[in-house]
C-alpha cells in the first residue's frame, strides 16, 4: 500500500504544523511530541516522487499522548450519537475495520475503547510484515501480532493479516539471497507466519503492491530473482498452510478507472484462470476528498465481482489538506466522499469489508508523507468527525 511505505506506527503531530487543521478542542497549551519519519527515497517506478524510507523512526522519548493527560483517560462523552459502526455494519452483513497501531494499543485507554466499540475487523499496521516478524534469518517474533489477535478475540473482532510479501519493510538479509535461497526463504516465511496464526485470522494480504503506477510489474527483489511466478507461489503456499483463510492481493491507486486498476484486473483474472487460490482484491483507498468518484469505484468493484472475487476497501483515509474552503467546508466534502464510497461497498454484495488505515487523526501515516492533515474518522482528541457520521449514514442506507 502507499501508506505501507511509511512505518505506520506513527506518532502524533504538533498542532503548530503547517497546514494543520486544528480542532476547536485542541490548543497550543497541550503540544504533543512528533518524531520525524526520516529521509525519503524515490520509488523505483516514479523517480520524480519521494517515498519515506523504511528505516525505523527514532525511538520516542515516551508514549505519545494523543488525547488526555494519561494512559487511563477514557474517550470523551459525546452523548447519544446513535449505534456504533460495528453494529450497523453487522446489520448489512459487512465488516467495518481499522488498522491497529501496536505501539499505542497497550498504552492508551481511549484508543482501545473506541477501537473495540466501533469496529469488528482489525488489521495490524506493521506487526505481521516481514521485517517485524522475521528480522533475522534465524529469528521469528510474533509478540506484537499476538497482542493484536488477543485483543480482537477478547472483543469479538475478525483479523486480517498484513502483508506477507512486500518489497518494503523487508530485512536487508532477504535482499542478499540468491534466487534459490530467496525462494526457499519466501516459502519458509509464509508457511511459518501463516502457520503461527492458522485458524485465528479471517484473511491475509498475501502480496502487496506488486505493480507500478503505470501497470507494469514492479522491479522488486522478488521479481528480479524469482520472476512473476512468485505471486502465484505466495498464494499457493499461504493457502496450503491455512486453507480456511481468505487471501487477497492488495494495492494502491487501483480504486477506480485507470491503467493500474486495469493491470490489477488482468493480474487477478489470470491468477483465477490458472487456478491460483486467490479470494479477492484489496483496494487501498488512500485518496483526496475530491479525487475519486464513487461511481468509478462501484464500476471497478462490479468487474472484480464478475470474476467471483471478493473486494475490500482495505486502507481508507481521505485527505482534505488541499481542498479549498473553510475547515467546515473541507470536513463536509470529506464526509460526502467517504459516505459515497462506503455506500458503494454496501451496495455491492462482493464487497465484504471497509477498513480505515487507523481511526484517529492523531495516529496517521498521512502527516509524514503528504503533510499535516485530518484524514480519519476521529479527531486528535478522539471526537467523532463529520466523516464518521457519513459512514454511519452509508451503513444505514441514508
Amino acid at each position: 500500500m502507499l501508506a505501507s511505505v511509511l512505518l505506520s506506527a506513527c506518532l502524533p503531530r504538533p498542532d503548530s504544523a503547517p497546514g494543520r487543521l486544528v480542532s476547536a478542542s485542541n490548543s497550543a497549551a497541550n503540544p504533543r511530541p512528533f518524531a520525524s519519519v526520516g529521509p525519503t527515497v524515490a520509488p523505483a517506478d516514479n523517480p520524480g516522487a519521494t517515498r519515506p524510507s523504511t528505516a525505523a523512526p527514532a525511538p520516542s522519548p515516551g508514549i505519545p499522548r494523543a488525547y488526555g493527560e494519561g494512559a487511563n483517560t477514557p474517550p470523551p462523552d459525546e452523548g447519544d450519537t446513535g449505534p456504533a459502526l460495528r453494529e450497523l455494519a453487522t446489520r448489512t452483513g459487512k465488516l467495518i475495520g481499522a488498522a491497529v497501531n501496536h505501539a499505542v494499543l497497550p498504552h492508551k485507554r481511549a484508543y482501545r475503547e473506541i477501537l473495540a466499540r466501533e469496529f469488528n475487523y482489525v488489521t495490524p499496521e506493521n506487526a505481521m510484515k516481514w521485517g517485524p516478524t522475521q528480522p533475522r534469518r534465524d529469528q521469528f517474533t510474533f509478540a506484537d501480532g499476538d497482542a493484536i489477535v488477543a485483543f480482537a478475540r477478547a472483543h469479538d473482532m475478525k483479523v486480517k493479516g498484513h502483508a506477507l510479501v512486500w518489497h518494503e519493510q523487508l530485512p536487508t538479509w532477504v535482499k542478499t539471497l540468491d534466487a534459490g535461497a530467496l525462494r526457499a526463504e519466501m516459502e519458509r516465511h509464509i508457511r511459518t507466519v501463516v502457520g503461527h496464526y492458522k485458524g485465528q485470522l479471517l484473511a491475509w494480504d498475501v502480496v502487496n503492491e506488486a505493480l507500478t503506477d503505470s501497470g507494469g510489474m514492479r522491479p522488486t527483489v522478488f521479481l528480479e530473482k524469482l520472476g512473476p511466478g512468485y505471486i502465484a507461489d505466495a498464494f499457493r503456499w499461504a493457502h496450503d498452510t491455512d486453507p480456511g483463510a481468505l487471501l487477497f492481493y492488495n494495492d494502491y491507486n487501483t480504486e477506480g478507472r485507470g491503467p493500474k486498476s486495469d493491470a490489477v484486473f488482468a493480474l487477478v483474472e489470470r491468477l483465477k484462470k490458472e487456478g491460483v487460490p486467490i479470494s479477492g482484491v484489496g483496494l487501498q483507498m488512500h485518496i483526496t476528498a475530491q479525487g475519486t468518484a464513487a461511481s468509478d469505484v462501484a464500476w471497478n468493484m462490479s468487474r472484480l465481482a464478475e470474476l467471483n472475487l471478493l473486494v475490500n476497501i482495505s486502507e481508507m483515509d481521505v485527505r482534505v489538506r488541499d481542498v479549498p474552503g473553510t475547515r467546515d467546508d473541507k470536513l463536509a466534502i470529506q464526509r460526502r466522499t467517504t459516505h459515497d464510497i462506503v455506500a458503494a461497498c454496501v451496495a455491492q454484495s462482493h464487497c465484504h469489508a471497509v477498513t480505515f488505515w487507523g481511526f484517529s487523526d492523531a495516529y496517521t501515516w498521512v502527516d509524514g508523507f503528504f503533510g499535516a492533515d485530518d484524514p480519519l474518522l476521529f479527531s486528535d482528541d478522539m471526537h467523532r468527525k463529520p466523516m464518521y457520521f457519513g459512514v454511519q449514514a452509508a451503513l444505514t442506507g441514508r
